[in-house]
């Protein structure tokens, strides 16, 4: 993580730029992903020479014809990466020439890791909750610990397996 000179409260100040111009994360959403305040981010969007827009300003909202990001029928976030960013080989569903979309979870544990994730490697959500997307709340997993670690639940609950 880098840390700004001034403030102890270290940010990731890359992972910031990232989630802010690219994901179309608000502020408030970015403070939340990265478990800072909601000053801590408009401080570090200052000294990465980023001003708010003024619906978020405003509002606290995205512009209402934003497309950047969507939620998919089995509850999981899909976010739009453009096809020169090196992440966008994880992506599975081409939106015409401009990129492609890929759950957000997996992404944010590719960029965390720099590096993208195999077909074959899972992201585990530790709370059940697909939407929870903080990196502390994030495992990765082989396909074979992830069916371990959910037949273990089953069992814990009485469900014979």
């Amino acid at each position: 993580m880098t840390k700004a000179a001034h403030n102890k409260i270290e940010v990731d100040m890359e992972m910031l730029r990232y989630l802010y111009e690219h994901v179309g994360l608000t502020a408030r959403e970015a403070a939340a992903t990265l478990e800072v305040g909601i000053g801590t981010i408009y401080n570090r969007l200052r000294v990465l020479g980023i001003t708010k827009s003024n619906s978020e300003s405003h509002m606290g909202q995205k512009p209402w014809n934003y497309k950047g990001r969507y939620k998919d029928s089995q509850g999981y976030i899909l976010v739009h990466v453009p096809l020169d960013d090196k992440f966008a080989c994880m992506g599975s569903q081409l939106n015409s020439s401009s990129g492609v979309y890929i759950r957000e979870h997996r992404l944010f544990v590719a960029r965390f890791m720099d590096r993208p994730l195999d077909r074959k490697e899972i992201v585990h959500h530790k709370d059940g909750d697909k939407a929870n997307n903080t990196l502390n709340n994030l495992e990765l997993m082989t396909q074979s610990e992830h069916m371990k670690h959910h037949l273990a639940a089953l069992k814990a609950v009485g469900v014979e397996v």
